[in-house]
């Protein structure tokens, strides 16, 4: 979450002037850094570690349960999950994008040493990616499931998220990035992403996105990553930013109705949104919980119908989540347990909905 958690600091810094913030978003960097000192590999990101040198423990799933994702011991005293996925890689580069964007335009002023741990870790997994072909190559020498990213020709998805990290690392001064992005867009990435995502989110509308594959969190990854292009796209770059204008037109066909106010700030700033769709976005954001405690005593019911937050379980990322699914508690009280999710999915819309002027205070 080191990687996510940046976004919403950073515009959150740009709104309030906070030296605290600062420090904070320092230590995020720093965060996200531990992942290669963990994994041993310089931009290999963990699905999850935790700082323990003891034994294995009862919850971390082994080899044989889950031969691809599964806890090893790292570097350092520390054990993680490996198997991590683009979208993992996406979550980072959205959160270290932002900062990029917002340190180039003046908004905030990050001191020398910050901006140079800034500029490091972006570029690491940049370069990592490049070297490796744009795969995700794990800790054994293979790529893991969910880790190809140069696919981009008939996946958008993947297209995405590679001009993204390549505008921000070039908004850096990596050279490297900025001859890839140069290849990319000579190969025709714009057209590629534009069709192959424009069908995805034509589908999804026709048949209702219920009705759909899974992995909810893709169509959020998707908006994630054309806001940051867009934030780092030079003047020259116009037939790909109306290309990535173009997936955001079309994937707001659907998810206008997804009561996602992330979706909702990300879309009203690169092609605008109406004013009755800026108060559902702010009506969701009223509609979240103050602490994100799991509940146990709940049972999960498909529906074709939008679910508003209140009635949605308690999710780690109610953005990312599966938004026609209910939940009913059973029992008359909630039984709470001791686990508690972050509220970056709160802090994220609501700072950038103030930051682009879409959210008052």
């Amino acid at each position: 979450m080191h990687g996510y958690y940046l976004a919403p600091l950073g515009f959150q810094i740009v709104v309030e002037r906070n030296p605290v913030l600062v420090l904070k978003n320092k230590q995020a960097i720093e965060g996200i850094i531990t992942h290669f000192e963990v994994t041993g590999v310089e931009g290999l990101l963990t699905s999850s570690f935790v700082k323990y040198d003891g034994p294995r423990l009862d919850w971390m799933d082994t080899e044989e349960v889950n031969p691809t994702k599964f806890w090893m011991k790292g570097q350092n005293g520390y054990w993680f999950k490996n198997g991590v996925a683009k979208g993992h890689y996406g979550g980072t580069i959205f959160g270290l994008g932002i900062v990029v964007a917002l340190d180039a335009r003046g908004d905030i002023s990050l001191s020398n040493p910050t901006r140079n741990l800034l500029y490091y870790c972006l570029n690491t997994i940049t370069n990592y990616l490049i070297d490796n072909d744009y795969n995700i190559i794990d800790y054994d020498g293979k790529r893991t499931d969910f880790g190809k990213l140069n696919d981009w020709k008939y996946n958008g998805y993947s297209g995405l998220q590679l001009v993204a990290m390549l505008a921000a690392a070039r908004t850096t001064g990596n050279l490297k990035a900025a001859v890839e992005l140069e290849h990319l867009i000579d190969k025709n990435v714009g057209p590629a992403l534009s069709a192959s995502q424009g069908l995805v989110a034509d589908l999804y509308t026709r048949i209702g996105r219920q009705n759909a594959l899974g992995h909810f969190s893709d169509d959020i990854h998707v908006l994630e990553s054309c806001l940051v292009y867009m934030l780092h796209a030079q003047p020259h770059e116009v037939a790909l930013q109306e290309s990535v204008t173009h997936v955001v037109k079309k994937y707001w066909q659907f998810l206008r109705y997804s009561r996602k106010s992330i979706a909702t700030y990300i879309t009203g700033s690169i092609v605008g949104v109406t004013e009755e769709e800026l108060e559902i976005a702010k009506e969701s954001l009223k509609q979240f919980p103050l602490r994100k405690f799991f509940i146990s005593n709940i049972t999960k019911e498909e529906t074709d119908q939008v679910q508003p937050i209140p009635t949605q379980k308690i999710n780690s990322n109610y953005w990312k989540t599966n938004y026609f699914r209910k939940a009913t508690l059973l029992g008359d009280k909630p039984e709470y347990t001791n686990i508690e999710a972050m509220g970056q999915d709160f802090l994220s819309a609501y700072w950038m909905g103030v930051y682009f002027g879409l959210l008052s205070r």
